[in-house]
């Protein structure tokens, strides 16, 4: 059992991978947590990390074949879900600061190479901060890289620090991957663990200046696997997948479980698209992982 006192995204995590307790052998979630709310900071970046992958590699038989047609390796996916949010480790970001997407872009640029599409779906994940930059401005030719706040640009050239202790947060994350069979992303893990400095030494702006056709298709898996991850925050009766579970009982035709998520669902935008097997297989907890 998870004990008392764990954030809802690791009760949550932990019972979707049927293990008895959480493989970590202590609790960084106060030090390295996911989200800020009323100006505190809530659950545990290792369990929200480890559940976007989970969410992603339950997508991974009905999308996998899609993507490569459009050039995406199904690695690309893994490496955008463990690094979307590595801007969360930084000093930054303990502080209250917005803009962690941008610092996960320049890890991902720097792990991953400057042109990798992944690097620029790690940016787009939270575009809709940018995008309301430009409606407040009202310049309709301002483009999305103009909107990338000053200090964000001179934190990524001069160069941003990771906060003390952040391996131990990457170490876990690994250990919950490696459960799940998720290897691919090992050595990339490594250098973020063993890295506590990163500078992109130049400005992100030439990063997504020009969006490969690659990224937004990565993106449209990670906004589906993220925000997935993140309706665990408030806990197992807030989860997005149990939620649809509760409904399949009640509708057994096709359509018409289509209708009720999209009526009853409180998030049918994210409930509707890539649904797993609710009835068995893919749907059902543990997909692939071994127990602990």
């Amino acid at each position: 059992m998870v004990k008392a006192g764990r954030p809802p995204e690791c009760m949550v995590l932990t019972q979707e991978l049927c293990l008895k307790k959480p493989p970590c052998e202590t609790c960084v979630a106060r030090e390295f947590f996911s989200f800020w709310r009323s100006g505190q900071p809530k659950g545990c970046w290792v369990a929200h990390t480890a559940l976007t992958a989970l969410e992603s590699l339950r997508m991974k038989p009905r999308l996998a074949r899609a993507l490569l047609r459009l050039g995406v390796s199904w690695t690309d996916v893994e490496k955008l879900t463990v690094l979307h949010d590595t801007g969360k480790l930084t000093k930054y970001y303990g502080r209250g600061w917005a803009g962690h997407n941008v610092f996960s872009m320049v890890i991902a640029a720097i792990t991953c190479g400057r042109r990798s599409p992944v690097a620029q779906a790690v940016f787009l994940h939270h575009e809709a901060m940018h995008w309301s930059e430009i409606y407040r401005m009202r310049y309709p030719t301002v483009s999305l890289a103009d909107t990338i706040r000053r200090w964000q640009r001179e934190a990524a050239v001069k160069g941003f620090r990771l906060r003390e202790g952040h391996e131990k947060a990457v170490e876990q994350l690994r250990i919950f991957l490696d459960i799940m069979g998720i290897n691919s992303v090992t050595d990339l893990l490594e250098v973020v663990k063993n890295t506590l400095f990163f500078k992109l030494g130049c400005m992100p702006d030439d990063i997504v200046s020009r969006l490969d056709t690659r990224a937004t298709a990565l993106y449209w898996v990670l906004y589906l696997a993220d925000n997935r991850a993140a309706s665990a925050r408030d806990g197992p009766e807030s989860y997005w997948l149990y939620k649809a579970r509760e409904m399949v009982s009640e509708h057994r035709d096709p359509s018409k479980l289509a209708e009720g998520l999209l009526k009853n669902h409180p998030r049918p935008d994210i409930a509707l698209t890539a649904l797993p097997d609710l009835r068995g297989g893919e749907g059902r907890p543990c997909p692939s992982p071994r127990s602990g």
